[in-house]
């Protein structure tokens, strides 16, 4: 189930997250899904609410037992906590 949807900065993409070590971004201008397979480096079983910074270069990622992962915006994969 879907536990956080939040628009990018910009408006063109949404990131879903749920319960599981995997989210998805939807790119609205491209019309496309992609599924990012869990986050290098991130040793967290499940991914909760993601919130994008205001320039869309970083992503926060809830995690287990309140840990918050840095993602980079671009790539989508850990940059640090």
């Amino acid at each position: 189930p879907i536990q956080c949807a939040e628009f990018s900065a910009d408006g063109s993409e949404v990131l879903v997250s749920g319960r599981r070590k995997f989210f998805y971004v939807y790119n609205l201008a491209g019309a496309c899904i992609s599924k990012v397979q869990g986050i290098l480096g991130n040793s967290d079983k499940f991914l909760g609410a993601m919130i994008p910074s205001p320039d869309s270069s970083m992503i926060a990622s809830l995690g287990t037992c309140g840990n918050v992962a840095l993602l980079s915006g671009k790539s989508k994969q850990w940059v640090g906590e």
